[in-house]
């Protein structure tokens, strides 16, 4: 589970990080899950997986839009349709 879900993330990241810092720009989109906010019973390895990813792509954030004018933005799907009902 943590192959895909974390380190597949983390792969592509590295493999595209290059090409957007030589252009000084670029738009990462990581696609995680309310599992990645609080954890939930008997989904313990998947929420592992999921607050991996976040603390990743926040860490990440940190620097590369500061000094490289990279944007990182997280997509929690289930989070944000919940939100669009409550409005």
């Amino acid at each position: 589970m943590f192959n895909i879900n974390f380190f597949g993330n983390t792969r592509l990241v590295k493999a595209v990080l290059p090409y957007m810092r030589k252009q000084s720009r670029g738009h990462i989109i990581g696609v995680s899950s309310v599992g990645g906010l609080f954890g939930q019973p008997l989904n313990e390895l998947y929420c592992a997986t999921k607050f991996a990813l976040e603390g990743f792509y926040e860490s990440l954030a940190t620097y590369v839009t500061k000094y490289f004018n990279i944007k990182i933005s997280i997509v929690e799907p289930v989070a944000q349709l919940q939100r669009l009902r409550i409005t």
